[in-house]
């Protein structure tokens, strides 16, 4: 018979700019005695006791702890990168966006078609943002046939299904019917921008 005891740790990192927290687990003073069958119980006691005549190596806990901690800040810097590089993006994309609308003001005041290609340009600079931005955030858009609204759920999903209520379920499964086996009925949204 085998007995093993361990202790789970984890520690929760906030990433910031909506993109969720990581949780790094780990496992911790991990002890296992084993016994002939049948004798666990007498044999407790005593493997109790050389388990608590363990001591502790304080150098090695204090590196492990400070290779944690260098992974946490590894994470949050790469985090704080990606969201300046977001911002710069962004900063860059509204100055090209305003040097764009200047330069239309000046040249094309009274020209329609120009206005139309215009309106187009801004139109597919929008959708890009936004792809963008949802792929910066980790969501995908869909759209809810229940209301005509076009709502974010987490990416990576293949399938989003609505009961018209306000919920969704998300589903990898192209197989996966939320209808079968309940009395509420799920509608498949399709993919939004």
């Amino acid at each position: 018979e085998e007995e093993i005891r361990t202790v789970a740790e984890h520690v929760r990192v906030s990433m910031g700019f909506g993109m969720g927290e990581t949780v790094y687990w780990t496992l911790g003073y991990t002890l296992a005695h084993r016994t002939p069958a049948g004798s666990l119980a007498e044999m407790t006691t005593l493997c109790d006791a050389v388990h608590r005549s363990l001591q502790w190596n304080g150098q090695w806990r204090a590196t492990v702890q400070q290779i944690t901690q260098m992974m946490v800040q590894n994470r949050i810097q790469q985090m704080n990168q990606v969201g300046a590089a977001a911002r710069q993006i962004a900063r860059s994309q509204s100055q090209i966006g305003d040097m764009i609308w200047e330069g239309y003001q000046s040249r094309q005041r009274t020209d329609d078609a120009m206005w139309d290609r215009w309106s187009q340009r801004q139109n597919t600079m929008d959708r890009l943002a936004d792809s963008y931005s949802q792929t910066i955030r980790g969501v995908d858009a869909y759209v809810d046939p229940s209301t005509g609204r076009s709502v974010e759920m987490p990416g990576g999903y293949r399938q989003a299904w609505t009961n018209g209520l306000g919920e969704y379920i998300l589903s990898d499964d192209v197989n996966y019917d939320p209808n079968l086996g309940t009395n509420v009925s799920w509608t498949e949204m399709p993919r939004g921008s």
